[in-house]
């Protein structure tokens, strides 16, 4: 599954129903920098984890997007973003250490608005992927569908990847990369979480050959903001 690199966008592929379990549109080489990199791969989600999008503004905001459709086949609606309290210096401590990749489920017209905004240089988060670089599975109770984050496709060594996401459902099927973050609602303006807990674990496993058995550690904890 290629990555966009930030600058250069991808085409959004027709999205529509799943052509099957597991099905995605995007496979082919990586555009990511070589397997020899020193530095591992950090991969985040958007929302919940670094922003919290809302149609119902809540105090004050870091952006408001017009006419924006979350999801294919939404009407047009005007959103409200708020920034995680401490996101831009986290992302900043993070491209330091990590190749950093922001994997979302939503929709790419949406979430290059907001990368955008957060990132108007281009220089902290190195790629980017969007719902149609996510695999459709068949959601619990067979009602619709899951989009999960085969992180297998990246072109990375499993044991160099790191994915921190509010909902271990999107890395369903590599559970031993995953950090499960409290998911963040907006309503928390003294949230910690990023640049505190987060950032303290991730400075532990930059240093790792194999990021595997530390985030086995962390997997072992219930994580607080």
């Amino acid at each position: 599954m290629a990555m966009v690199r930030s600058g250069p966008r991808c085409e959004p592929s027709r999205f529509g129903p799943p052509n099957g379990v597991g099905a995605c549109p995007f496979y082919g080489s990586s555009s990511l920098s070589p397997i020899s990199s020193p530095r591992h791969l950090l991969v985040l989600d958007l929302d919940e984890t670094l922003v919290h999008t809302s149609a119902i503004l809540k105090g004050r905001c870091d952006l408001v997007l017009r006419n924006v459709t979350m999801s294919p086949g939404e009407a047009p609606r005007t959103c409200y973003v708020h920034y995680r309290p401490r996101l831009i210096p986290f992302l900043q401590e993070a491209a330091r250490l990590f190749d950093v990749c922001v994997f979302t489920a939503g929709t790419q017209p949406y979430a290059d608005q907001v990368l955008d905004h957060i990132d108007p240089s281009r220089s902290v988060v190195h790629y980017r992927l969007y719902r149609h670089h996510c695999e459709a599975h068949p959601g619990t109770l067979g009602q619709g569908y899951t989009y999960v984050k085969n992180i297998a496709r990246l072109g990375r060594p499993l044991s160099q990847v790191i994915i921190a996401d509010n909902s271990p459902v999107s890395y369903q099927l590599q559970p031993q990369n995953g950090i499960a973050v409290p998911p963040w609602t907006g309503e928390d303006r003294k949230d910690t979480f990023l640049l505190g807990t987060l950032m303290q674990w991730l400075r532990r496993l930059a240093t790792k050959d194999d990021v595997i058995p530390t985030l086995a550690e962390i997997g072992n904890r219930t994580l607080q903001p």
